[in-house]
């Protein structure tokens, strides 16, 4: 009589971790999922793996979404899928969730089985209570964890320490012992590879702080813009951030930095359960002496004041009028120029966004345009804007060699972006370039550049392709 051999059931097995430093590591998980395997006569032919993936959410966890797009698409070629425990399956704010995906599989033909757990997932009311129960505790874990590492990191920051990544232009990170002993420099994109060590900002190069201290005197003292200062830099040859050029938003972020004047600001967000959230100013602590300032107090505080000086937003309408009638009243005329420069007026563009024209504005002061003011600007009417814009787009350069310079950009810096173009030497501004070839998309087209998904959508085009399924 022939002996007859049983078939191997065909398995799969989904492995999740956190961190790499997490107890239940893929090697420990992968052990047990192939013990249980040979005990209950099945073999493991497919492996699903999510590595530092959080089991809150399930965006990106792609090894799951692989497996039910196998199980879906009746690509699996398996019957039952392997998971350590419920903790592993998902730690889903809603318990439901985890049960839906588990559902998919079973109504699939493919079943899930916990190889970790004291119960057996036969759909039994003991079963599904006990699992119920455990898909509740592996949630509320989470909510904990977060809310633990949230008051961890607060309490961390208070006492100095920093608690990011790379704390920006002109900072480094320096770790410290527990005796206080500080270890190297950490350079940009390096990490501490001793565990149990916290991090302090100390400044960094002495050129890039040097270019620090010139970006605040610039902004102060001589009341240039950002994108005045970021055009200066980079015709000067001054890198920026990770050897980057110098952009109007690079600029702002610094005058802005806190840090520069040695305040660290602590709870200005919370990451909690997989997602950001921005705490209101009013809860926000600041922590004086934490690193070394690189810029005084006092310059720190007149570059925010001339910040918030041009943000519109700001001030109320009467306080931009109250503003007006005081230059008026000393200089007995209002232009472009004079707004400009005084201190007690925002910029022109706040009034023109506000009332919308510095027209407007001056009707509200009770200032009268002169006559030639007056012929200028029924010139710039939108029925003689196109002769004004034929104008604009004048410029010595050829169409070729535009877009030479273009290309030399985009070689250079990997990418090609409006604020790149706008702080490069030797380029017109945007609107002769967009005069000149019609559109920031042609201009894009002719270069051979292609627009990044945040582009895409600033053209206001469908994304296609692989950005259209994310």
């Amino acid at each position: 009589m022939e002996s007859t051999t049983v078939a191997p059931i065909p398995a799969a097995q989904y492995i999740r971790m956190s961190t790499e430093h997490q107890n239940y590591s893929i090697e420990f998980q992968s052990l047990v999922n192939a013990a249980y395997a040979r005990e209950r006569g099945a073999e493991i032919v497919r492996t699903y793996t999510d590595a530092g993936i959080s089991g809150v959410r399930i965006d990106k966890r792609e090894g799951l979404k692989q497996l039910l797009a196998d199980i879906l698409g009746g690509q699996a070629g398996f019957s039952v899928v392997l998971v350590y425990d419920v903790s592993r399956w998902g730690r889903f704010q809603d318990p439901d969730e985890a049960a839906h995906y588990e559902f998919i599989c079973k109504a699939a033909g493919v079943r899930v089985e916990y190889c970790a757990e004291a119960f057996d997932n036969d759909g039994s009311l003991t079963a599904t209570l006990v699992k119920h129960v455990k898909r509740a505790m592996a949630a509320e874990f989470s909510r904990e964890l977060a809310d633990r590492i949230f008051k961890t990191k607060r309490r961390l920051g208070l006492s100095g320490f920093w608690m990011g990544g790379n704390p920006g232009f002109g900072l480094r990170r320096c770790p410290v012992a527990v005796d206080g002993k500080r270890g190297p420099i950490l350079e940009i994109g390096e990490q501490n590879a001793i565990r149990g060590r916290r991090m302090v900002v100390v400044a960094g190069p002495e050129e890039e702080v040097k270019t620090v201290r010139r970006i605040f005197r610039l902004f102060v003292s001589k009341q240039l813009s950002p994108n005045a200062i970021a055009r200066l830099l980079n015709a000067d040859g001054t890198p920026g951030y990770n050897r980057r050029k110098w952009t109007a938003h690079g600029i702002r972020q610094v005058l802005k930095d806190e840090r520069y004047a040695g305040v660290q600001v602590v709870g200005r967000e919370r990451q909690f359960l997989g997602q950001s959230e921005r705490r209101p100013e009013d809860e926000w602590l600041r922590v004086p002496d934490a690193n070394p300032a690189i810029v005084s107090p006092r310059l720190f505080k007149a570059a925010h004041r001339r910040r918030l000086s041009r943000r519109y937003p700001q001030y109320t309408d009467a306080e931009l009028l109250d503003g007006l009638r005081a230059v008026l009243a000393d200089k007995g005329r209002l232009s472009f120029q004079i707004i400009s420069a005084d201190p007690r007026t925002a910029s022109p563009d706040a009034y023109k966004r506000r009332f919308g024209s510095l027209t407007a504005a001056y009707d509200r002061v009770g200032f009268v345009l002169s006559p030639e003011h007056q012929r200028l600007n029924a010139y710039l009417t939108p029925v003689r804007f196109a002769p004004l814009r034929r104008r604009i787009s004048r410029c010595p350069l050829s169409n070729e060699e535009l877009l030479s310079r273009l290309r030399a950009i985009r070689e250079r810096e990997g990418r090609l972006t409006i604020e790149l173009i706008s702080v490069t030497p030797g380029l017109p501004g945007m609107r002769t370039l967009i005069a000149r070839f019609g559109s920031t998309a042609r201009i894009y087209e002719l270069v051979g550049h292609t627009p990044s998904a945040h582009q895409l959508l600033y053209l206001g085009r469908p994304k296609t392709g692989k950005n259209a399924s994310n």
